[in-house]
C-alpha cells in the first residue's frame, strides 16, 4: 500500500533511486529465509515423494498457461515455450504458505510438501527454461501440428519477391520503403497486432511460424529472391535460416542479430548477410564522433566500409592475420582533416593559391575548402586570393597536415589579436 501511494507522489523518483540499492539485498535476504525454513530431515526422507509433486507442478501450469494461450490463439509453440518458462512457483506463494500456515490452514507435513516443492520448480528454471524451444519443437512434431497451423495462411504466387519475418521497428521500416518502390513482399509475424497492423497499412501479412517448413512454403520461399529476418529469438533465427537455404539454396538471406559472436554460426547456416547490433552501434558512434569534427562525409563512409568489411570478416574467420587490422588502422590515419585560421597581419593574405604551393611543400597537403563570411568556397582554383578571417580547410595525412601548419605559422606569426567569432 505503501508502495502504491508513494508511486504516484512526486518524491517517487528519489524515493526509488536511494531504495534501488537496497534491492538485491532485500531479494537475497528474502530468498534465504525460505531456505531456512526448509526441514533438511524433513525433505532427505521424502525425496521421491516430493520429486512427483514438484514435477506435477511444472506439468499443471505448463498445460494451463498453453491452454491460455491456444484460447487466445496464440501459435502452440510459443504456448509451450511460455507455459515451460513460467512453470516454477513464484515467490509470492511463500509469502501465501506463511500466511497459511500462521492461520492453521497448512499442516506440518504440507508445508513442508509445499515449500520443498516450490524450491525444488525454482531450482528447476533455468534448466526448463534452456529446454523450452527444443521441447517445443519435439510436441510439435509428434501432435503433426505442422500441416494445420499452414492451412489458415494462404499460399502465394509471387515470384522473385521479398520475405519479411518480423514487424518490429526494422521490418516496418523495410516494408515501408519496399512499398514505397513497389517492391513485391511479404510479412510473416507471430504478434497477431502487428500483423493487423500490417494489414491496415496496405502490407500482405499472414500469422505464422516462420520455423515451420510448411508455412515457408505457403510464403513462397522456393521462389522468393530474399529473406530478411528480424527477429529477436536467436534459436528461432537459426531455425529459420536452415529451413529457408533447405528449401531453396540460392537465396539470399539477411539476418538481424543482436551479439557479434552469433554471426559465425548464422553464416554456417547458410545467412548471405548477418546486421549485428552490437557492432553496428559501435560503427555509428565513430561516425558520429568524426560528423562532429567535421570530417567530409565520403571520407567517413569510406572509413564505415573499410570497418564493416575487415569487421564483419573477422567475425567468419577470427584467424584472420593481425597484418590486415594493421593495413586498416594505416589506411584509416593517412586522410584526416584540419583548418587553419588567417589573422591579421599573417603574409599569406592578398596571396593566391598557387604562390602558397601548400601541396609542394608538405608532400601532398591540400586545401579542400576556403571559407569565407560563411560561404564556402569549395575545390578553389590556382589563382584564388586569400584574405583575413579565411578558415582554411586543409585535407592530408598527419604528417602532411603537420608540415601544413608549420609552413602557414611561418608566413603568419603569432598576434594578439584574436579572429571574431
Amino acid at each position: 500500500m505503501a508502495g502504491l501511494i508513494i508511486s504516484e507522489s512526486e518524491y517517487s523518483n528519489q524515493i526509488v533511486a536511494e531504495v534501488l540499492p537496497f534491492r538485491d539485498t532485500f531479494s537475497s535476504l528474502f530468498f534465504v529465509s525460505m531456505g531456512m525454513l526448509l526441514e533438511l530431515k524433513y525433505f532427505s526422507t521424502n525425496v521421491p515423494e516430493l520429486l512427483l509433486i514438484a514435477f506435477a507442478i511444472l506439468v499443471v501450469k505448463t498445460l494451463i498457461i498453453i491452454g491460455v494461450g491456444q484460447m487466445l490463439r496464440y501459435p502452440l509453440r510459443l504456448s509451450i515455450i511460455v507455459g515451460l518458462s513460467l512453470s516454477q512457483v513464484g515467490e509470492f506463494s511463500f509469502i501465501l504458505m506463511n500466511m497459511g500456515s500462521d492461520y492453521g490452514m497448512l499442516g506440518h507435513d504440507l508445508y513442508q510438501n509445499v515449500l520443498a516443492a516450490s524450491i525444488l520448480t525454482m531450482i528447476a528454471t533455468p534448466f526448463v527454461f534452456q529446454w523450452a524451444p527444443e521441447a517445443a519443437a519435439r510436441v510439435m512434431h509428434l501432435l503433426g501440428t505442422r500441416l494445420h497451423h499452414a492451412r489458415n495462411i494462404p499460399t502465394t504466387h509471387l515470384s522473385n519477391h521479398v520475405i519479411i519475418v518480423g514487424y518490429g521497428l526494422n521490418g516496418q521500416n523495410l516494408a515501408k520503403v519496399l512499398k514505397e518502390t513497389a517492391i513485391e513482399h511479404l510479412i510473416l509475424d507471430m504478434n497477431a497486432e502487428r500483423v493487423k497492423q500490417a494489414k491496415r497499412l496496405g502490407h500482405k501479412a499472414h500469422f505464422g511460424d516462420s520455423t515451420l517448413p510448411e508455412v515457408m512454403k505457403k510464403m513462397g520461399v522456393e521462389k522468393a529472391k530474399m529473406l530478411v529476418v528480424g527477429i529477436s529469438d536467436p534459436i528461432s533465427t537459426r531455425r529459420i535460416v536452415k529451413t529457408a537455404k533447405d528449401l531453396n539454396p540460392g537465396l539470399a538471406v539477411l539476418v538481424r542479430t543482436r551479439y557479434a559472436n552469433e554471426v559465425e554460426e548464422l553464416a554456417a547456416l547458410g545467412a548471405t548477410q548477418v546486421i549485428t547490433e552490437e557492432f553496428e552501434t559501435s560503427v555509428e558512434i565513430f561516425a558520429r564522433v568524426l560528423k562532429e569534427y567535421k570530417i567530409p562525409g565520403n571520407i567517413i563512409q569510406n572509413q564505415i566500409d573499410l570497418v564493416r568489411m575487415e569487421g564483419y570478416a573477422m567475425f567468419r574467420n577470427p584467424s584472420l592475420s593481425i597484418d590486415r587490422l594493421a593495413s586498416l588502422a594505416s589506411i584509416l590515419e593517412t586522410s584526416v582533416m584540419d583548418a587553419y585560421f588567417v589573422e591579421k597581419g599573417c603574409a599569406v593574405e592578398g596571396m593566391a593559391l598557387d604562390e602558397l604551393d601548400l601541396r609542394r611543400k608538405t608532400g601532398g597537403a591540400t586545401i579542400l575548402a576556403v571559407v569565407r563570411k560563411g560561404k564556402a568556397h569549395t575545390n578553389p582554383r590556382g589563382d584564388f586570393r586569400l584574405e583575413q578571417g579565411d578558415l582554411l580547410v586543409i585535407l592530408g595525412s598527419h604528417g602532411e597536415l603537420a608540415k601544413a601548419m608549420e609552413v602557414l605559422k611561418e608566413r603568419c606569426p603569432e598576434t594578439k589579436e584574436k579572429p571574431k567569432e
